[in-house]
């Protein structure tokens, strides 16, 4: 019977939860533009932040406010002493002027020259996506070597993309993804696909086990873990964190994510991800930073306490026990 009232009591609170969560849902709907969009650091500032410190290096007065009369003076003889260049030199200028005007006339040449870059551009991006597609990794690094402008290139299969997405979809070895990233700047790295996904991006949502590789990548490009598809309102941490194999990558993304960028919305929801996939590391962080997280609003539109209580197995009263285990808790 102890068990039993201890059930009881159990359930009345889950009723509890479950409406303060139905609760919060509600008033998120009626304040779509309220602290649920904001970060955490802004919506729940500590005490202990410390103060922005003053720029250094600056002077109450300007550098001009100590500037002479005669200073001025002397600075406009010298720009009038300027005036007096050799006219040689502006007949030259006017020279040069009307040869370049002359060979301007000459347009079709330069068209030409412009036709035939473009078209040399476009054969070493046709030749390099070929090499790709092919899946013969080390003839497509080689010719990027030699040809690096052709990483902006895009692949010929839906949802397109650079060689990285491409080589993340086809799940290509480690080390040639880290080839590719060597030879590509930080620009070809944000270029996105169809989708507006980032290579990254595509990493985390297929293979979220792959860790090594969205090192290389966010070490060689911080700014890619701001980069998100168009729609998409989800930081990369969250969508990692809901991933069935994406508790190694949310850890990883947790720790070097900067927290301006973390929303209300999406801690809430890494707390009640976290609650409903039994990872309480990252849940456990966030609460103690921010206890008020315990009951806002997530993507899902749950609070984390109700989250936890439809968690039958965070509950000694929910989860089956052993035969020992039932003697001793019914006395």
């Amino acid at each position: 019977m102890k068990g039993f009232g201890y059930s009881m009591c159990t359930c009345r609170g889950f009723t509890n939860l479950k409406a303060q969560s139905a609760a919060a849902a509600a008033s998120f709907e009626d304040c779509p533009n309220s602290i649920y969009e904001r970060s955490v650091d802004e919506a729940y500032p500590t005490p202990t932040k410390p103060e922005v410190a003053m720029e250094e290096g600056r002077t109450e007065g300007s550098a001009m406010d100590s500037v002479s009369a005669m200073d001025a003076v002397s600075a406009m003889d010298s720009v009038l002493a300027m005036d007096a260049v050799d006219v040689s030199k502006l007949s030259m200028s006017e020279s040069a002027m009307e040869e370049g005007f002359s060979f301007s006339e000459g347009h079709d040449e330069s068209v030409e020259t412009i036709e035939t870059f473009e078209s040399n551009a476009n054969r070493i991006q046709e030749t390099f996506v070929k090499r790709v597609e092919s899946n013969v990794w080390h003839n497509a690094i080689n010719f990027l070597r030699q040809h690096p402008q052709a990483a902006s290139a895009s692949m010929t299969d839906w949802p397109y993309g650079t060689a990285l997405h491409y080589a993340i979809r086809k799940r290509c070895r480690v080390h040639i993804i880290q080839q590719l990233v060597e030879l590509m700047d930080n620009g070809h790295l944000e270029i996105t696909d169809t989708t507006g996904s980032t290579a990254l991006y595509e990493l985390i949502r297929l293979f979220p086990e792959r860790v090594e590789v969205a090192e290389c990548m966010v070490k060689r490009n911080p700014d890619l873990l701001t980069i998100l598809p168009t729609g998409n309102k989800k930081s990369l941490v969250v969508v990692a964190q809901g991933k069935t194999k994406g508790e190694r990558m949310a850890r990883y993304l947790y720790s070097i994510t900067p927290p301006e960028t973390i929303k209300v919305k999406d801690a809430a929801q890494l707390i009640s991800d976290g609650f409903r996939l039994q990872r309480f590391d990252i849940a456990w962080d966030l609460i103690q930073r921010y206890p008020k997280l315990a009951v806002d609003t997530g993507h899902d539109k749950n609070i984390p306490l109700g989250t936890l209580a439809s968690n039958r197995f965070a509950f000694k009263s929910g989860s089956t026990l052993s035969l020992w285990e039932t003697l001793i808790y019914n006395g």
